[in-house]
């Protein structure tokens, strides 16, 4: 089986690295950005990313606009599971309209962001083969 490409956005360098490492460790291939701009970057010289792990609170272009700028670029965008300090009620009236896997907050716990992946790349495979049997 391929294995899966995920894409992860935070102005965290060291988490970044350490969340990579260990989602490599799982199999997956990991690509890391620090900007909303360089994500977008990113995503425009990658041919498939699978899923985006992106923090909410970024300098510049944060998370959710980051979101808006993928979901506009016309192709369907892959799932997003978002990463924030912030308690979920506090962002859901900004989550409208956008396209939202999941969300953990920080501290992360590796374990639950595993489990959290590999059940949303499950959900997205499966409407995906459901989309394109009808």
């Amino acid at each position: 089986m391929e294995s899966k490409t995920i894409l992860i956005l935070d102005d965290e360098q060291s988490f970044c690295y350490v969340c990579a490492a260990i989602l490599r460790e799982e199999g997956y291939r990991t690509l890391c950005a620090f900007s909303g701009e360089e994500a977008l970057q990113k995503l425009r010289d990658t041919d498939t990313v699978d899923l985006i792990l992106s923090d909410v609170n970024l300098p510049g272009m944060s998370g959710l606009d980051f979101l808006a700028h993928v979901q506009r670029a016309g192709k369907k965008p892959p799932p997003c599971i978002l990463i924030t300090v912030h308690e979920f009620q506090d962002l859901y009236p900004k989550l409208q309209g956008r396209s939202i896997a999941g969300y953990m907050n920080k501290p992360i716990d590796f374990h639950e962001l595993k489990r959290l992946i590999h059940q949303v790349l499950q959900n997205h495979r499966r409407d995906s083969s459901e989309a394109g049997g009808t």
